[in-house]
């Protein structure tokens, strides 16, 4: 596993050089691309030129977003997937081997069952188009309530409806993005990560919740960073993932509302300082050098 630097994850944003600039300065191993932002880079300057940045600061290629709707109607669906195409070309030619894909807990249109196979048979497709570059895309799901409560045919909210969607896709390329947070608010448990082989965990995120709060009432502005409350066990958590042998990024997310009174680098320090410890706690990898010198 590696300490994965999420801009998106903590609300911030910044050019990459200062992403990449924080992610060595406070104890992370990774970061996320945007990689829109970066194919547009590569436009302009060349790939020779856009990833000598990335490569000299050696930091890994943590989770990079696609942005295609699973459920839009067949030609708008077939469209995203060509865009989709173009983005997997650029993500295996720096290495960037891992993606982020939402699934919408509710639908405008399909009931449960046509909606999930709907996804079944996408997820294949998306799946066969990413092999030859080497790329695996974890699915997000949000366990939120109100996300749910603005109508809508219900769908995936939960871990374990996830997993049975992954494990119908005939794909090895298709994988789940573990969210701690948002199985916390869904009810699962740590024992529901058996659901699935850690060859199918595409990327961790790791956030804290509030005491005396029920989990399934919980609001996005309610995603705190690890350590606030220990409600979430970000040590079991780790120990957990490092018994199964998961090797990807971990990365820490909270919302902004929530951290409002620290600027971007105190942010940053703060959330690397906690992961770090925590990683130390869980006893699932000695830190390297660079990560402690990062926070002297």
């Amino acid at each position: 596993m590696f300490r994965n630097l999420s801009g998106d994850g903590l609300g911030i944003a910044g050019r990459l050089s200062e992403q990449i600039e924080l992610a060595l300065s406070f104890g992370f191993q990774g970061l996320s691309l945007d990689l829109v932002e970066f194919q547009a880079q590569v436009a302009r300057h060349g790939l020779p030129l856009s990833r000598r940045l990335i490569e000299s600061s050696r930091l890994k290629i943590g989770t990079w977003r696609l942005r295609l709707e699973l459920a839009a109607e067949d030609e708008s669906f077939d469209a995203g997937l060509a865009r989709a195409s173009e983005l997997a070309k650029l993500a295996g030619e720096i290495g960037a081997e891992r993606a982020l894909l939402r699934v919408s807990p509710t639908s405008d249109r399909l009931p449960y069952h046509a909606n999930f196979e709907l996804h079944r048979r996408r997820l294949d497709q998306l799946g066969s188009m990413l092999k030859p570059f080497g790329i695996k895309v974890g699915l997000e799901f949000s366990a939120i309530a109100e996300e749910r409560a603005g109508g809508g045919l219900e769908f995936l909210h939960s871990l374990d409806a996830l997993a049975l969607l992954v494990g119908m896709v005939a794909s090895d390329q298709i994988g789940v993005a573990l969210d701690f947070w948002q199985m916390h608010v869904a009810g699962n448990s740590l024992d529901d990560l058996r659901k699935l082989p850690p060859s199918r965990w595409i990327s961790v995120t790791l956030s804290d919740a509030p005491l005396e709060s029920p989990a399934n009432g919980l609001s996005p502005s309610q995603r705190l960073l690890i350590g606030e409350t220990g409600v979430i066990d970000e040590c079991d958590c780790l120990r957990r993932l490092a018994d199964r042998g998961y090797h990807g990024p971990v990365a820490v997310a909270a919302d902004r509302s929530a951290t409002q009174s620290l600027g971007r680098e105190p942010l940053v320090k703060l959330a690397g300082e906690r992961l770090s410890s925590a990683w130390k706690l869980a006893g699932v990898g000695a830190m390297p050098a660079r990560a402690l010198a990062g926070q002297r």
